[in-house]
C-alpha cells in the first residue's frame, strides 16, 4: 500500500509536470556533479519523489496564483483528477502504443508506451499527451482489464465467449474510469476561479 500511494504521487507531479509548457520549457541547471551524493544518496527514493511532488506542487500553485486558503483546497481535488487520469490512461492502449487518452488528443497522464525508461517530462508533449519514454516508476502501468483482454487475445486457445467477456469487462472499466474522471474534474472547476480554470485547461488537466 505504502508503495502504491508513493507511486500515485509520482504519477500525479509527472502528469502536473508534462502538463504544462512552463514546466516542460523549463531549464533549470541540474546540480553540479561535485555535489551529487549530498543530494541524491542521503535520502530514500521515497523521500526524493515526495520532494519532487511538492516542487510540482508549488510551480503549479504559482502558475495558478493561488493563496495558501486556496491551494489548501484545490491540491487535493487537483490530485484526485490526476489519479483518475492515470486510472483511465491504464486501461488505454492494449499494445504500449504511444498518443492521448481515450477522449481526445493529449488527454491522459505521464507520456508514451509503457515500456522503456525515459525520464519524467522527457519527449512529452504540452498537454498531457507526451510523446517520449514513460517506462519504470514514471511510466503507465496497464489496468487488470487490459491484462486479461491480452493475454485471452494471445493464446490460441481462447474462445469467442472468452474474448467476448473480457472486451465487455474492459469496456465496463473504462466507462467508469470516463466517468470517475469527469467526475472529479467538475468536483475541482467547482473551487476554482475563471483564471485557475483556464490555466488547467490549457495544461491539459480540464477540458
Amino acid at each position: 500500500m505504502k508503495i502504491k500511494t508513493i507511486l500515485t504521487a509520482v504519477f500525479t507531479a509527472t502528469l502536473l509536470l508534462e502538463g504544462s509548457r512552463v514546466l516542460a520549457q523549463d531549464s533549470t541547471p541540474a546540480p553540479a556533479p561535485a555535489t551529487p551524493a549530498a543530494t541524491t544518496t542521503g535520502s530514500s527514493p521515497a523521500d526524493r519523489f515526495a520532494e519532487f511532488r511538492q516542487r510540482m506542487h508549488d510551480r503549479v500553485k504559482t502558475m495558478l496564483k493561488a493563496s495558501d486558503d486556496e491551494w489548501s483546497v484545490i491540491q487535493p481535488l487537483l490530485d484526485k483528477v490526476g489519479e483518475d487520469m492515470m486510472v483511465q490512461r491504464g486501461l488505454t492502449n492494449l499494445r504500449g502504443g504511444g498518443g492521448g487518452g481515450r477522449r481526445g488528443g493529449g488527454q491522459g497522464g505521464p507520456g508514451g508506451n509503457n515500456t522503456g525508461g525515459g525520464a519524467p517530462g522527457g519527449g512529452g508533449a504540452p498537454g498531457m499527451g507526451g510523446g517520449g519514454g514513460g517506462g519504470g516508476p514514471f511510466g503507465r502501468a496497464s489496468a487488470p482489464e487490459v491484462d486479461e483482454l491480452r493475454t485471452v487475445l494471445d493464446s490460441d486457445s481462447s474462445t469467442v465467449d472468452d474474448i467476448k467477456t473480457k472486451l465487455q469487462a474492459l469496456r465496463d472499466a473504462r466507462k467508469k474510469a470516463d466517468a470517475n474522471l469527469e467526475q472529479s474534474r467538475e468536483d475541482l472547476k467547482k473551487v476554482l476561479t475563471l483564471r485557475q480554470e483556464a490555466v488547467l485547461v490549457e495544461m491539459g488537466v480540464l477540458d
